[in-house]
């Protein structure tokens, strides 16, 4: 993930806070600001499970995402968007989202793009 995902994402999961519980959120910025580790030699089980709680941390931060972007919210609709573009690829897992809530968060994320070439 390059460093200005990481960093969207940041700000992202940092407004999602009051309506993530504070240890999902807490996880997901650790996610975000700690770079993967290899499972220690010999224990496969606990690399296998670290995958998979990392998998459900990363499915509950785009359901979060998700619900924001549906609400309007232009960064999470870009941060949903590309999650959902990029997929098993980047986080593990794929995400799920019907083709017209797709169409709402790009016109939601072009929308807010136009409004800030208009003002600066």
């Amino acid at each position: 993930m390059t460093r200005t995902a990481q960093s969207t994402l940041r700000r992202a999961l940092l407004r999602m806070a009051p309506t993530m519980s504070a240890a999902a959120a807490a996880c997901a910025l650790l996610v975000v600001s700690t770079p993967a580790q290899p499972a220690p030699d010999g224990d496969a089980f606990a690399g296998i499970a670290a995958a998979r709680v990392e998998q459900q941390l990363w499915r509950e931060v785009y359901a979060g995402l998700a619900r924001r972007a549906d609400l309007g919210d232009a960064d999470a609709a870009r941060l949903a968007l590309q999650m959902r573009r990029h997929g098993v690829a980047v986080y593990g897992t794929g995400f799920d989202a019907s083709a017209a809530q797709l169409e709402r968060w790009r016109q939601v994320a072009q929308r807010d793009d136009a409004a800030c070439r208009c003002v600066g």
